[in-house]
């Protein structure tokens, strides 16, 4: 396996950015009443021109994010010297790069079971293969950290000297490449997520299955030998929560139940501290607003792994409280998960509209960073504070970020000037989800 991957990026073709046309008015004044939670009619659905031009606007994206934000088969963002990409100044966000690999994965995934494409097959295999490598390398099997790079990458090098979690050279053979340390439950979060969409979607691809149950046994063992908290060999701790617990022994216990049947019952009590604490999403106008994210990840693990009837149905009740009773958050990607996990729902309508309106009104590629600020914008009045509006942003309004749905969709003001590429996963992922479940049409 070849670590370095690089791309000559002299040679990448970029499409030009190439305005798709927006959404009709009806659909428009429908995701407005969805924001002021006032829907009294189904939603428009995305006509096939529409469906078309959504699907180009992945593609375009697809083009210019899935080598160059993937070094190592791990996730970045990246800092250009300029719109015509002459030179790499830096990494970005490397420190969540484990996080946003396994939402990579799982995008693929999805993306695989839909088209079927062995190259999406062979960028599977490259990013288990890299968990692999990143969870051998630190000195503690089953350690994972936040990002595993060669010493020598003049991009990563501009990073990772500043990173203050700790930085440390991997063990042989490893010894040229630096892990990040100090890793969080989001890292975690992130990787079982991809690992149980591999699982799940993935069913009669026996190579996939083995190694993905390599992984998840290595993790497991590690976190269970230190009794679910995540302690680094150089002595960093961070502690476990319920829902954490919870989805790693949810995992391991589908992957090779015999082996970790003893963890079932303390699964069970995980199960019902999570559901009573945890399984939730914060305010509209919550600070800490990222967390929602995570949280619904492992609740969708969790939704997809689940063989027991009354907690499938207490996850569904869940899912529905996040994904219905809260679609005024408008977030599609939270849309995307509770319809992935529950295709055959009832209640299914406001979710598909705001899948379906969401993705259709992201920015058209390559959208690089920018600085919004919608402050002074009528259409968002009036303000629950001087930084955000009293309901959620259309999406083609939102301050650029890393990751749309992990953002507070209140947000008024943020963003940078140029020339930051992000991963635009918010929109891939969420995708490939409504391609697999039936609730995006393809061309």
């Amino acid at each position: 396996m070849k670590w370095t991957r690089f791309l000559l990026l002299a040679t990448l073709q970029v499409p030009l950015s190439v305005a798709i046309p927006g959404l009709s008015q009806e659909q428009e004044e429908w995701l407005e009443s969805v924001t002021h939670s006032n829907v009294s009619t189904s939603w428009p659905l995305l006509s096939s021109n529409q469906s078309i031009n959504l699907l180009k606007n992945i593609r375009n994206f697809q083009n210019i994010t899935e080598i160059a934000n993937y070094p190592y088969y791990q996730a970045v963002e990246l800092w250009y010297s300029d719109k015509n990409r002459t030179k790499i100044l830096r990494y970005d966000d490397v420190g969540d790069g484990a996080a946003w690999t396994g939402l990579h994965l799982a995008s693929m995934v999805h993306e695989y079971a839909v088209t079927q494409d062995p190259s999406v097959m062979d960028r599977i295999w490259g990013t288990l293969e890299a968990l692999d490598m990143m969870t051998a390398c630190t000195g503690k099997l089953g350690y994972l950290p936040r990002f595993v790079g060669l010493a020598s990458d003049p991009a990563y090098a501009a990073y990772y000297p500043n990173y203050t979690g700790g930085t440390f050279r991997c063990i042989a053979p490893y010894e040229d490449y630096i892990w990040l340390g100090h890793t969080s439950r989001d890292m975690y979060d992130g990787v079982s997520f991809g690992l149980a969409n591999s699982w799940v979607w993935l069913p009669s691809n026996a190579t996939i299955r083995r190694k993905v149950k390599m992984l998840v046994e290595r993790i497991t063992d590690s976190l269970r030998k230190d009794y679910m908290w995540i302690i680094s060999p150089k002595d960093q701790f961070t502690n476990p929560l319920p829902l954490f617990s919870a989805t790693w022994r949810k995992l391991a216990l589908t992957v090779n139940y015999e082996k970790y049947k003893d963890m079932e019952a303390a699964y069970i009590l995980d199960f019902y501290a999570a559901y009573e604490f945890e399984m939730k999403i914060s305010s509209i106008h919550d600070s800490t607003y990222f967390p929602n994210e995570l949280d619904v990840e492992e609740v969708y693990v969790l939704a997809v792994l689940e063989d027991d009837e009354s907690r499938k149905n207490d996850l569904l009740k869940r899912f529905t409280e996040i994904a219905v009773n809260n679609a005024f958050h408008f977030q599609p990607g939270f849309a995307a998960f509770y319809l992935s996990a529950f295709p055959n729902t009832s209640t299914y309508m406001v979710p598909q509209g705001v899948l379906q309106g969401g993705l259709y009104d992201y920015p058209a590629a390559p959208d690089w960073d920018r600085y919004v600020d919608q402050s002074q914008n009528p259409k968002y009045m009036p303000h629950y504070d001087s930084d955000h509006s009293e309901y959620a942003l259309m999406i083609r309004d939102r301050p650029p970020t890393t990751y749309f749905w992990q953002r507070n969709p209140t947000t008024l003001k943020g963003g940078d000037a140029c020339c930051l590429q992000r991963k635009h996963l918010d929109l891939l992922l969420a995708y490939w989800m409504g391609r697999t479940s039936g609730f995006i049409m393809g061309e």
